[in-house]
């Protein structure tokens, strides 16, 4: 314990002989400058490393694919095509779908602006 003190006295004696210096005035400008950029070289190596990911899973599932289907001897895909008279329903719902996808956008967008610009009045 009495070690720890003294070293601890020791320390603060020589701190107390440091002149104190005002930091340069660009000094916060500079380091918050550093650590955006820090920030966005970090970002950018992890979108790289998940799209490496993405990219390396569907490679894998594809190739998974491809060895079953030589290996287990299958049979090729038939594709069977809806009725013709069940078309306009198909076609119908399709379009409503991307009406209401469309609308949730919209809403979703003005939602965004309205809170976006509802921060910034609070900023000031």
């Amino acid at each position: 314990m009495n070690i720890k003190r003294e070293d601890n006295d020791f320390l603060d004696t020589l701190f107390d002989r440091l002149p104190d210096e005002e930091l340069p005035v660009s000094f916060r400008h500079a380091m918050m400058q550093k650590v955006f950029a820090e920030a966005a070289r970090i970002k950018k190596r992890n979108e790289r490393l998940i799209l490496a990911t993405i990219i390396f899973a569907s490679l894998v599932m594809v190739g998974v694919a491809i060895v079953t289907f030589i290996f287990l001897d299958m049979e090729k895909a038939s594709f069977i095509f809806p009725q013709v008279a069940l078309s306009p329903f198909y076609l119908y719902i399709g379009v409503l779908t991307m009406i209401l996808l469309t609308i949730d956008h919209l809403f979703r967008s003005l939602y965004k602006k309205h809170k976006d610009t509802k921060a910034y009045k609070k900023e000031l």
